[in-house]
């Protein structure tokens, strides 16, 4: 993705790497699971598109072992330096404008990172065209559209739909985000070529103060100030978010999370 259109480029690196924390306790276990389903074993070539924090780089290279490789993609690279498993390499990379990866893969994987790019089709075509025959296109991403208070009673719902609409409007205006992509995964991958095209979801009526709460307090912590500095948040709307996910007595029904996978057909 391009690092200008990446909402949380430029974040401090301490509190970056909290959320990103945060994402891998409520997806790696998801994600693991999901991989080893498709096969993923000693000496696959995996490469991970928007690598994060790591975790499933890290993690991919413990499975794949020595006669296997994993790479590692991504603009910021700040938390992948630090790896030093012998069969990963770290590419800091724009996926989408830079020269193309070398290699042949067994896995292209990515989550959480077609939502933030302005031609997510292009980016899919891009990783089918690493893949070997019959190898595998793995992706996560959301819709997050349907973020939303689950009991209307509470004295700060409606206010706080409102606030979650606008930030979900800026993010469309100022970052090209596609908050409806995880619906459009599967027909995504098929449009590639792709077969044995697979796509699910899953959500869940979280609380504040809970782990998934703490991932969009966080998230949003990152663009209120912008949002403020542009005119279109006031203060007092900041503070009502911010302090509804910390408020145990706060029902939000999370996002729509999607999984998707596809393999290429043999030549």
């Amino acid at each position: 993705m391009s690092q200008q259109r990446y909402f949380a480029t430029g974040s401090e690196s301490e509190s970056e790497r909290e959320r990103l924390s945060i994402l891998e306790q409520l997806f790696d276990d998801v994600t693991r699971r999901s991989l080893l389903q498709l096969g993923v074993s000693e000496g696959w070539r995996c490469c991970e598109i928007g690598a994060g924090g790591g975790s499933v780089a890290r993690w991919l290279a413990q499975v794949v072992g020595p006669s296997g490789r994993v790479v590692a993609v991504d603009l910021d690279t700040r938390f992948l330096d630090d790896i030093d498993q012998p069969n990963v390499d770290v590419i800091k990379a724009d996926f989408l404008s830079d020269a193309p990866i070398g290699g042949s893969f067994d896995l292209v994987l990515t989550r959480f990172v077609l939502c933030h790019l302005p031609d997510p089709k292009r980016a899919i075509y891009r990783m089918v065209q690493l893949l070997k025959p019959n190898g595998w296109v793995f992706a996560i991403d959301r819709d997050r559209c349907n973020l939303s208070a689950a009991d209307l009673g509470h004295c700060n719902a409606r206010r706080f739909d409102a606030v979650h609409q606008r930030w979900l409007a800026y993010h469309r205006d100022r970052y090209n985000l596609k908050d409806r992509i995880g619906r459009s995964l599967s027909k995504l991958l098929e449009e590639t070529g792709l077969v044995d095209v697979n796509n699910s979801a899953w959500t869940s009526v979280s609380r504040g103060g809970s782990l998934q709460a703490d991932l969009w307090r966080r998230t949003f912590a990152v663009s209120a100030p912008r949002m403020m500095a542009d005119g279109v948040l006031s203060r007092e709307e900041s503070e009502l978010f911010l302090s509804t996910m910390t408020d145990p007595t706060f029902r939000f029904l999370d996002a729509l999370w999607f999984q998707a996978s596809g393999r290429k057909p043999p030549m």
